[in-house]
């Protein structure tokens, strides 16, 4: 839903390769998600690749209940220990009476990031705004 990670291998070609006896999913290495080096955009430190929160509210276009929160701080605590610090927002991703759900959630999980008072690096959020297209 909210984070992606697709892998190629033997049995997405064969699906017989998942019944061989040498195939064993703990010899799979997996590269790193994103580099970690921070890239410096003015005062600011942010990771390279960003977070994007569209899906935390919009049920028409992804289907998001309320009932998925937990896991959606879970998943925004997996981004911050990943050293991602760059979360794009924006009021209209929600629809709805869920109008502004996705920077209410992201607010509530920084509050809330494991329990702590604070996030231990700089965390920047990019706000889209609409502009009235005439």
């Amino acid at each position: 839903m909210a984070l992606s990670v697709c892998s190629v291998g033997p049995w997405n070609l064969n699906p017989k390769a998942l019944s061989t006896p040498s195939f064993s999913f703990k010899s799979l290495k997996f590269p790193p998600f994103w580099p970690t080096q921070k890239v410096k955009m003015g005062p600011l430190s942010v990771s390279p690749m960003g977070f994007g929160t569209w899906a935390w509210g919009n049920q028409f276009l992804w289907g998001y209940q309320e009932s998925m929160d937990n896991e959606l701080q879970q998943i925004f605590n997996m981004a911050l220990d990943n050293d991602i610090n760059l979360f794009d927002t924006a009021d209209s991703y929600g629809t709805g009476r869920l109008n502004g759900q996705s920077e209410k959630l992201l607010g509530r999980f920084i509050r809330e990031f494991q329990g702590s008072s604070h996030i231990p690096f700089e965390l920047p959020v990019t706000l889209l705004y609409i502009l009235l297209w005439v």
